[in-house]
């Protein structure tokens, strides 16, 4: 008897395959609920549903776990340099951005009701990205230190020499003027003044190599930036 029952099991097992390959629950009108019973714990790819729930739930925490390590590294690289008061940064995303080598401008999230503030210095892992150049309701628009677009008043602190750079699709900021000879400052690294549109002082841009400054960013999971604002005082 229990050998007739192994059987039956086997030969209905059986049926419930050849249905499904030869999809005769389609062409054979009474087997599509079978079919169903057939298929009721599983999805279209014949996977466990519940067992892929899970780990999609795990993928996803991984994710957003990364995401806020990112977010809270690009918070800690920035803060290093904003010793003066009245300044505060916010940490956003970035919407798009060209794929191109050099980007010269993005689209950033948060806006007017955020805080952000038209002309704003733009960092990315501690070192200037570029300047907000339209602030829109929920978005803004920067242009980056690619774009010859971008002027920036900088200083060489060892040498005390004040420039203003200019910045370049081929990722070295040209010296556009300086305030002495720059045949002697090679190798020395370029920070902002300070001054108006160029404010904080001291975040850092890049060093000299024959008489450029050449900047240095892994951009390829460039996720988050920091957006510099000052108090209506110092803009």
């Amino acid at each position: 008897m229990n050998i007739l029952k192994l059987l039956i099991v086997i030969i209905l097992i059986s049926t419930l395959f050849v249905i499904e390959k030869l999809d005769l629950y389609i062409k054979i009108p009474g087997f599509e609920k079978i079919h169903r019973i057939y298929l009721s714990q599983k999805d279209i790819c014949g996977n466990n549903y519940i067992k892929e729930e899970k780990i999609a739930k795990i993928v996803l925490d991984e994710i957003a776990k990364k995401m806020e390590n990112l977010k809270i590294s690009e918070y800690n690289s920035s803060v290093s340099f904003i010793s003066q008061e009245n300044y505060k940064v916010l940490i956003t995303k970035i919407i798009s951005i060209p794929p191109d080598k050099f980007p010269k401008e993005a689209i950033i999230y948060g806006g007017l009701k955020d805080g952000i503030k038209k002309y704003s210095l733009v960092a990315v892992n501690g070192k200037l990205f570029g300047r907000v150049i339209e602030v829109y309701e929920n978005s803004s628009k920067i242009i980056t230190v690619f774009s010859p677009n971008f002027y920036v008043d900088t200083v060489f602190p060892n040498s005390k020499i004040r420039a203003i750079l200019k910045g370049s699709p081929d990722g070295k900021m040209k010296i556009f003027a300086s305030s002495g000879p720059i045949e002697g400052i090679e190798g020395e690294e370029a920070t902002t003044s300070g001054n108006k549109f160029s404010s904080p002082a001291g975040i850092k841009i890049g060093k000299v190599k024959n008489n450029e400054v050449e900047i240095s960013f892994d951009l390829t999971d460039i996720l988050y930036v920091s957006i510099i604002v000052g108090e209506e005082n110092n803009i």
